[in-house]
């Protein structure tokens, strides 16, 4: 990408077009990837958000306009300085995230959940932004008993032939 944003970064050693517009192109792009809400006041993203997204990260307290920098210094090219921008973004996001109330409720539910023997975590990597999948341990003691199956195991049909969405045919 000749003229783009790292050469403008090393020319003129400040935040220009060709950088911001860089950013706010990430912005987007994480955001569709993985989901975020929008900023606090939009309804949906837009340019207006995704600029507000940038600004808020460039004037955040202790890091700044640091994170330009610390990207720019750590990259080699184009290719390598928009990875750590993406990747810069994406941390901004999900620590953003947390912050709101289903960020908080959600984070408190995983913490209840990894406490409970009830459930585990699912291995793997995490779905879109979250942090895994949880699913129910089994066995459960008497999870099944009405049915009469030995707890912990999931009788092929229910007796008596009922049917319904869960058990097909």
């Amino acid at each position: 990408m000749a003229g783009g944003a790292y050469e403008e970064l090393s020319h003129t050693g400040q935040l220009g077009p060709e950088t911001f517009e860089l950013l706010r192109r990430l912005v987007h792009q994480v955001r569709q990837s993985s989901g975020f809400p929008p900023p606090e006041g939009y309804a949906e993203w837009n340019d207006d958000a995704a600029h507000d997204v940038i600004t808020a990260m460039l004037t955040r307290e202790g890091t700044g306009q640091h994170f330009v920098t610390n990207c720019f210094a750590l990259a080699a090219e184009d290719a390598s300085l928009e990875r750590l921008f993406l990747t810069s973004i994406k941390n901004f996001l999900i620590d953003e995230a947390k912050k709101t109330p289903r960020g908080k409720l959600r984070r408190r539910i995983a913490r209840l959940m990894g406490t409970d023997a009830s459930f585990r975590r699912i291995p793997g990597p995490p779905p879109r932004c979250g942090r895994g999948i949880w699913m129910i341990s089994l066995p459960v003691p008497g999870a099944y008993a009405r049915w009469g199956s030995p707890a912990g195991t999931i009788p092929a049909r229910p007796p008596h032939g009922r049917t319904g969405p869960s058990w097909p045919s």
